[in-house]
C-alpha cells in the first residue's frame, strides 16, 4: 500500500530530478503545468521540514518562470463575501474564518449602517466552507450551552425550592415517568460537566 509520505517523496523525486525542468518547458497543455503546481502547493502547505522548504522553493521558481499566480493555481480568484454575524457568535465566527483561510491577514470591511455585517476577501470555496462550519458550530454551541447552563444551575443549587409536600409529589412523578434515552444521555453530560464548574460563593446581604 502506498502511504501519503511515500507519495509525497515520489512527487518530489519526480520534480527534483535533472529532467523535471525540461519536462515543464515542453508542456504545451497548461492544465498539466497547473496540476504539477497544485501538487507542489499541497506539499508546501502541508509538508514538514526539508520537504516543505524544497516544495516552496520549486513552487516559487516555477510560478515566476511561467508568470502564474496563486489564484491561477487554486482556480479561483478572491472576492468579497458578506456575513451577518450575531453578537453572541462573534468570537466563534472569527475563529472559523482564521481556521479556514490560510494565513489570513485579519482584514475585513465593517459596514457603517449594518453593525454586525462584515465583508471579507476569500475564494468561493472558502466562503462555502466558512458558511457550512459557522452553521454547524453555532447549532452545536447552543446545545453545549444548554448543557453548561444545567450544570451551572445544579452546581450552585439554583433549582426550584419546594415544600416537603410538593417535593414528595414531584419525586413520585419522576419515579413513575420513564426518562427517554436521549434525555438520559443529556443528563449524563450534565453530570460530567458539573465536575468542571466552580461553585460561586454567594454571600447573602444583611438587611
Amino acid at each position: 500500500m502506498c502511504t501519503i509520505d511515500s507519495r509525497r517523496s515520489k512527487v518530489l523525486r519526480h520534480i527534483d530530478n535533472s529532467t523535471a525542468e525540461s519536462e515543464v518547458i515542453k508542456m504545451e497543455d497548461n492544465t498539466k503545468l497547473i496540476t504539477l503546481l497544485k501538487k507542489l502547493k499541497a506539499l508546501a502547505d502541508r509538508g514538514i521540514g526539508g520537504e516543505k522548504l524544497n516544495a516552496e522553493r520549486m513552487l516559487r521558481e516555477l510560478m515566476q518562470k511561467h508568470n502564474i499566480s496563486i489564484e491561477d493555481i487554486e482556480g479561483e480568484k478572491k472576492q468579497r463575501f458578506d456575513f451577518d454575524v450575531p453578537f453572541k457568535y462573534d468570537k466563534l465566527f472569527w475563529q472559523i474564518v482564521s481556521n479556514v483561510i490560510i494565513d489570513w491577514n485579519g482584514r475585513y470591511v465593517a459596514y457603517k449602517h449594518f453593525k454586525r455585517k462584515f465583508g471579507i476577501e476569500m475564494t468561493h470555496a472558502e466562503h462555502l466552507e466558512i458558511e457550512a462550519k459557522f452553521d454547524f458550530y453555532c447549532k452545536d454551541f447552543e446545545e453545549q450551552m444548554k448543557i453548561f447552563t444545567s450544570a451551572y444551575i445544579l452546581k450552585n443549587k439554583l433549582t426550584p425550592t419546594y415544600s416537603e409536600e410538593r417535593r414528595a409529589i414531584k419525586d413520585r412523578e419522576d419515579e413513575e415517568t420513564e426518562t427517554p434515552a436521549k434525555e438520559r444521555a443529556r443528563l449524563f453530560k450534565v453530570r460530567m460537566m458539573i465536575e468542571g464548574v466552580d461553585r460561586a460563593q454567594y454571600l447573602k446581604r444583611l438587611k
